[in-house]
């Protein structure tokens, strides 16, 4: 049976979410880099995984449980990094609430995804503005013009 591929993530404010957007598209247009405009700007909780749809909804419910306790908190953005010349993103300051509530998820859904699931890396909080297809003779030019960017010096207020 096919599965589907989904991840859990946190989406910025509208306003927020705009300006990476117009930084993907940026992006595109001028590096031929589209990928990250496969989907909404966003904090990945979980990286992607496969699930039966069967399963989505007690999967739902159980993160909708999860999280429901979790205060309101407030993210940082924080400039630009990179990770080696394959992914540019929006920085995000560290945060205890933020990585308590990535550790909460990941904890609860142990034992919902398939066994052959990998192991996934350390939580790097971040938001992807160019990835999977950044060509690297083209990276400095795009490390450099984000860099330029003052987009990313904003507190973002996060309620649940």
């Amino acid at each position: 049976m096919l599965k589907n591929l989904y991840f859990l993530g946190i989406i910025p404010p509208a306003e927020i979410a705009s300006d990476i957007t117009l930084m993907k598209q940026f992006c595109a247009d001028n590096f031929n880099c589209r990928h990250a405009l496969n989907a909404p700007p966003h904090i990945t909780l979980l990286p992607p995984f496969r699930v039966d749809t069967t399963v989505l909804h007690k999967l739902d419910a159980l993160l909708a449980q999860t999280t429901k306790s979790f205060a309101p908190f407030f993210i940082e953005l924080n400039g630009f990094d990179h990770f080696s010349n394959r992914v540019v993103f929006v920085a995000i300051e560290n945060n205890k609430s933020l990585d308590n509530i990535q550790q909460h998820c990941a904890k609860a859904i142990t034992g919902m995804l398939p066994q052959d699931e990998p192991d996934k890396a350390r939580f790097h909080a971040h938001v992807t503005i160019a990835f999977k297809d950044i060509d690297p003779q083209k990276f400095e030019s795009i490390w450099n013009q984000e860099q330029a960017s003052t987009v990313c010096s904003n507190a973002i207020h996060f309620s649940y």
